[in-house]
């Protein structure tokens, strides 16, 4: 596999980096868990990625080799993430968008759900940020 490289600028990345940490704050996930810096990480190659065809395997491999753990694990520790603020009910609750995109709201959604759903709030929230800049 090819190692999954950004197109973000330092200065760009940093920017995005600390949207996407406050995006999952916002919705209530615990910065102090492994799995906060995963989904952070994931939805950044994602966003980085968005028109290329890149795979979760992929993703997940790449987050993996970064901090020396397995893949499984990297993806273990998202699941066990999302769980835990999807069942303190602050996830579910905290966003409209997250509200209408499962029809079962008993049960969080899966890793690449949750992800896909993040980068699509997170490229709304830009865009409305630059509008209203600009």
């Amino acid at each position: 596999m090819n190692e999954i490289k950004s197109t973000y600028t330092h200065k760009n990345t940093d920017e995005l980096m600390q949207h996407i940490s406050e995006s999952l704050l916002n919705l209530g996930f615990a910065p102090n868990l492994k799995g906060f810096t995963y989904v952070k990480e994931a939805i950044y190659i994602y966003m980085a990625k968005y028109h290329e065809d890149v795979k979760n395997s992929d993703v997940l491999l790449s987050i993996a080799q970064k901090h020396s753990v397995t893949a499984s694990s990297v993806n273990l520790t998202i699941r066990k993430s999302i769980e835990l603020t999807w069942l303190s009910g602050r996830l579910n609750t905290k966003h409209k968008m997250f509200e209408s995109s499962y029809i079962d709201k008993r049960f969080p959604p899966t890793n690449s759900e949750f992800i896909a759903t993040m980068v699509e709030i997170i490229r709304i929230n830009l865009r409305e940020n630059d509008k209203s800049v600009g």
